[in-house]
């Protein structure tokens, strides 16, 4: 890499990585709000708040990063053409198409990893934090807290005389039906979680059936006992099986093509970028931040139209027709000029 492309790579990042950081802060700000909502109703750890911020990260990078890089490309284009830096380099036969096949390859990597994320990333990390809340729920639902009577898990009424950081100590169960009555006790018990199903395991105790006529005793060194209450139908498919239904659900399908089409952003609008930026600071009028921004809105917007109603086809629409846009502009106001 010769000197000027380390020139413009370190002032593209110069200005990316202090907005970026301060976009990404910002969403995760957002995110931890959405996140507070469920502390109304379920008990969160730190580190399941923690967890719950690294299945959320694919989602704040997809909102961050493709605005991130776009407004960096046009600040740093802009600031050169402020300082007349962009006059220099064309005149020692730097061309613009050079500069602009320079940002091409950032912005085909950028994008490239925003792929990479929405198609294998993302589907994981949304169904690990459906399914994590759902667990969660269900747990809030047997809340079972040290030297309380009336409390159950499944059939069976519950007393745990204390806690610890690995569970229960000292716990009685207790179930009746018809002239049976079991009791079981252990010395110590664990609430475990499996695909929606609460799963009380038992740890060394006694179990005694009793009846009119007889008692009965039954030492355990280890007992199971499942709680039927499920939640929603927790999710595990594939990459391939998550954005096949695609195909069937229309909400699917809006997903795949909104997400698509956020990740091409920065591939189909750094020539936009670079000519609204690349300016002769003495002879033109600067709107660099009006253009910005309705460059980034519309493209959103039109994506949004367009994947609720031709999500397919507008993948290759809306990317095609912002960057054949942002192509004739770049020729005409920068190639054509300098």
């Amino acid at each position: 890499m010769d000197k000027i492309n380390r020139f413009l790579i370190n002032n593209f990042f110069k200005v990316f990585i202090p907005l970026f950081f301060t976009l990404f802060s910002i969403a995760s700000i957002l995110f931890f709000i959405m996140i507070s909502r469920f502390t109304s109703y379920l008990t969160l750890t730190f580190l399941e708040l923690g967890e719950i911020f690294i299945y959320l990260l694919p989602r704040i990078i997809i909102f961050t990063l493709p605005v991130s890089f776009f407004v960096s490309l046009a600040i740093s284009a802009f600031n050169m053409s402020k300082e007349s830096e962009n006059i220099v380099l064309f005149s020692l036969g730097y061309p613009p198409k050079k500069i602009a096949s320079l940002y091409f390859v950032l912005s085909l990597l950028t994008s490239v990893f925003l792929l990479v994320n929405v198609l294998f990333i993302l589907p994981t990390a949304k169904q690990l934090y459906k399914n994590f809340i759902e667990i969660k729920k269900v747990e809030a639902k047997i809340n079972i807290k040290p030297t309380e009577f009336g409390q159950r898990f499944s059939d069976w009424m519950v007393f745990i005389n204390k806690t610890d950081n690995n569970g229960y100590k000292d716990i009685i169960l207790y179930n009746q039906k018809k002239k049976k009555e079991t009791f079981i006790l252990a010395n110590h018990a664990k609430i475990n979680h499996e695909k929606g199903l609460l799963n009380l395991s038992l740890d060394n105790g006694k179990t005694f059936y009793i009846t009119d006529k007889e008692i009965k005793q039954i030492d355990y060194a280890k007992m199971n006992i499942n709680n039927f209450l499920r939640g929603e139908e927790l999710h595990n498919d594939t990459m391939a099986e998550y954005w096949k239904k695609a195909l069937t659900d229309q909400k699917r399908a809006k997903d795949l093509s909104f997400l698509t089409l956020t990740a091409l952003f920065p591939l189909v609008s750094f020539l936009f970028a670079l000519a609204i930026a690349t300016l002769n600071i003495r002879h033109d009028r600067v709107h660099l931040y009006p253009f910005l921004f309705a460059m980034v809105i519309s493209y959103y917007i039109v994506s949004i139209v367009f994947a609720k109603t031709f999500p397919f086809v507008g993948i290759v629409a809306v990317s095609l027709l912002y960057y054949i846009f942002s192509k004739i502009l770049f020729v005409k106001k920068v190639v054509k000029r300098f």
